[in-house]
């Protein structure tokens, strides 16, 4: 009944073909959380669902509830993303997003969080591959610090001391710490250039950050993604990820 669709905003995160020619589809809905739908016929040249059910595209979705999942009937395309195919390295980088998204993405509303992650989308549509490494620190550090284990930057986390030289981040700590303290396992001294861009990530927005990124820079940039994956893996268990391997192959980590 008419009474019953469920009009959602949402990005589609991954698709399951199905059948000969239905998809089930996984999307990360703006005021509903993380939810599914199956789309009959999807697969169909001329189905008016092939576009809407394409991944990465945000759209709104009219879903009409079934016994076990809802069921899609129609909707309109906001944003197909399509700026995210221009380059073998830019879908990388959004199909690793995505993957790390879900790994901590559960099914609560969270809009701040939905925000976040379209706007990164946007950003790396129009981004050069020579910022897409910066890009992807600057995500992993602000999507670990969203769930939680936002990092200490501004002072010891062990003495509560000012930040002083020589720099030690502790992946494991969650912060800076100073040399008084006894050396652990899972502590990287930074150099200035890396403490800052740390901070940066924090401070500045995705578009600011793209905006500022220099091409001498890439090998600064790569050290830090490096960086933020390890303590993003650290911090939330999630380790495993199958399309980091495409992201080294391309340089990106």
């Amino acid at each position: 009944m008419e009474q019953d669709l469920k009009n959602v905003e949402g990005l589609v995160l991954r698709i399951y073909n199905i059948k000969d020619s239905s998809r089930i589809v996984d999307l990360f809905a703006r005021d509903q959380g993380r939810i599914s739908f199956m789309a009959r016929g999807a697969r169909r040249d001329k189905s008016p669902s092939l576009n809407l059910t394409q991944p990465y595209v945000e759209g709104r979705y009219n879903l009409q509830p079934g016994r076990s999942m809802y069921y899609f009937k129609d909707g309109q395309i906001q944003n197909a993303h399509l700026g995210l195919r221009r380059s073998i390295r830019r879908l990388a980088l959004t199909e690793f997003s995505v993957e790390v998204l879900t790994s901590v993405l559960f099914t609560d509303r969270d809009p701040i969080l939905y925000d976040f992650m379209v706007t990164f989308l946007a950003v790396v549509e129009e981004a050069d591959d020579s910022d897409l490494a910066r890009l992807l620190g600057a995500f992993l550090f602000k999507l670990v610090s969203f769930v939680g284990f936002r990092p200490g930057l501004s002072r010891c986390l062990e003495c509560d001391g000012g930040i002083k030289l020589p720099l030690v981040f502790d992946l494991h700590a969650g912060g800076m710490v100073c040399d008084d303290h006894p050396a652990r396992p899972g502590q990287r001294t930074l150099s200035m250039d890396q403490y800052k861009e740390l901070v940066s990530y924090l401070t500045r927005s995705f578009r600011e950050i793209r905006e500022g990124s220099l091409e001498e820079k890439g090998d600064l940039y790569r050290t830090m993604a490096r960086l933020c994956l390890a303590y993003f893996q650290i911090q939330t268990g999630r380790d495993r990820f199958k399309s980091l391997g495409m992201l080294q192959d391309l340089g990106l980590v």
